[in-house]
């Protein structure tokens, strides 16, 4: 699967090459980038609005709460990707499409999953029913959903990540972050 999936990568990149992207009238910059003003983002000496950004995702942040979390690793969209084997358990921070994807994913290939969402709901951006069906079809595949559930503090001990919630702790291999959390961490190592 490893091999299979840097191949798939090489493929994907050659495709999203610069050339191709210009050709369809993108704009890339490249810099050094930074967030001075509110929506907006300085880069190589220009300032651009949040309405001209593409890439919509945002890497974990915010307050500090207490348990010692910025020394606890996680994974993001992108650097699951760069697993090297399989975690026995996968914990799952966020409920929209893209962590419900790679949840049923990692459950499909033997991983224990669970699901943390602070809202009463899966695909909490969208109209209630897909929400609904996609708990029905994740549950009867093993996945356990943790919703209405606030994620409080996380830590490490030993090998494992342990998410205090307001109903209690749940424990996992590895931390997939989803969405944007009220924890302060930092990005595991591949």
């Amino acid at each position: 699967m490893a091999r299979e999936r840097d191949r798939l990568i090489a493929e994907i990149a050659r495709d999203e090459a610069d050339e191709r992207f210009t050709a369809a009238g993108i704009e890339l910059v490249y810099g050094d980038a930074s967030f001075g003003v509110p929506d907006e983002l300085a880069v190589g000496g220009r300032r651009l609005p949040r309405a001209a950004l593409r890439d919509r995702h945002r890497e974990p942040a915010g307050r500090t709460a207490t348990g010692g979390i910025e020394t606890v690793p996680y994974l993001t969209y992108r650097s699951i990707f760069d697993l090297q084997g399989l975690p026995a358990q996968l914990l799952v921070l966020g409920a929209g499409p893209i962590g419900l994807e790679l949840a049923q994913a990692f459950r499909r290939l033997g991983s224990a999953v669970t699901v943390v969402e602070q809202l009463d709901r899966l695909l909490p951006g969208d109209e209630p029913e897909p929400g609904a069906l996609a708990a029905e079809v994740l549950r009867s595949e093993g996945i356990e959903l943790l919703l209405s559930t606030e994620a409080k503090t996380v830590r490490n001990e030993g090998a494992e990540v342990v998410l205090e919630t307001d109903g209690g702790a749940v424990r996992a291999e590895a931390f997939l972050v989803t969405r944007r959390p009220s924890l302060h961490c930092r990005r595991a190592r591949p």
